[in-house]
């Protein structure tokens, strides 16, 4: 004689299997939600780092402007980003964090969480003194010039951390080295025209795009 399975027994089996199925439903459903996610606050900050580098762009303009189309020195008594600050606004304050929103990349929160990054773009430097300015009428393709791109942080005990101020092709400091490819594996990088793509640090134009400047 077959034991008998009462019409309850069978209804509770069922609604175990029922609810095994909607847990996996939900896994899957909250792991695509959370990587779409992701992927849109990864879009969002790289957004936000490229309207910084065409703001530094309107500010580098600016300061030409007033200094017989010369740029910035890119690190004499002061760091160029100092004397974009500054000459934007006389009271700037190179700890203050809000002050800082526009040289700091927001990837840099992610990719150093423990640090209080302020600055994190650095200027090219390559062919000239870092406490030499020079001028905009000496370069002849600007498209093909990179001027300002994501940089590591500098190494040290204080709580408050800036980037390198400049780069170079191999002398101090390679951008090779010492750029922070935070974005997919890709700086983000300013040209001399106002235009900003993202580049893979072994890009065999990388070399051109930097030796351009000054040229």
């Amino acid at each position: 004689m077959k034991p008998c399975i009462s019409t309850r027994s069978r209804q509770e089996a069922f609604t175990l299997i029922e609810l095994l199925v909607s847990v996996s439903i939900i896994a899957i459903l909250a792991s695509l939600v959370f990587g779409g996610f992701s992927r849109v606050m990864e879009g969002s900050r790289l957004s936000t780092c490229t309207a910084n580098l065409k703001l530094l762009y309107s500010l580098a303009q600016q300061y030409t402007q007033d200094n017989n189309n010369a740029l910035p020195p890119a690190m004499s008594t002061q760091s160029w980003m100092i004397s974009l600050g500054k000459a934007e606004n006389p009271q700037y304050t190179t700890t203050d964090p809000v002050q800082n929103k526009k040289y700091r990349c927001p990837e840099a929160a992610f990719t150093y969480p423990p640090a209080k990054v302020l600055r994190t773009y650095a200027m090219n430097a390559e062919g000239i003194p870092a406490a030499t300015s020079i001028s905009l009428l000496k370069n002849t393709h600007p498209a093909q010039t990179l001027y300002i791109t994501d940089i590591k942080y500098q190494d040290g005990n204080s709580e408050l951390r800036s980037g390198y101020a400049y780069f170079r092709l191999t002398s101090s400091f390679p951008l090779s080295q010492y750029g922070d490819a935070r974005h997919h594996g890709r700086i983000n990088g300013l040209f001399l025209d106002g235009h900003v793509a993202l580049l893979a640090l072994d890009d065999p134009k990388l070399t051109e795009y930097i030796t351009n400047f000054g040229n």
